[in-house]
């Protein structure tokens, strides 16, 4: 293991400890915050797509919000599924361009 990835796993850890033992409201707000404008974002990418196909920043923001919601640090910040949230993302950009299209 090469030592940048040995040091992501250790400030990992540190994250982990934080989490379980001393999180206050501050830190829970915050995690929020970000996992809340990481949704967000991804949301406005996707409808970007759909207007403009090939939309270079949309498309990189999209991937981008998907690596976040499938790492290792959206997973510490928070105990919901990424995957998840991907999905209904997708299906409510989806059901809200077919209601504007009728």
């Amino acid at each position: 293991m090469n030592d940048e990835k040995l040091a992501q796993r250790e400030d990992l850890a540190k994250i982990e400890i934080l989490k379980g033992e001393c999180m206050t409201e501050e830190y829970k707000s915050l995690a929020c915050g970000i996992i809340r404008q990481a949704c967000e974002d991804y949301r406005r990418a996707l409808k970007n797509i759909r207007k403009y196909k090939h939309d270079e920043e949309a498309n990189y923001m999209r991937i981008e919000c998907e690596r976040f919601l499938k790492s290792d640090w959206f997973s510490v910040l928070s105990d919901l599924d990424g995957e998840q949230i991907i999905r209904k993302i997708r299906e409510k950009v989806e059901h809200d361009s077919e209601a504007i299209l009728k």
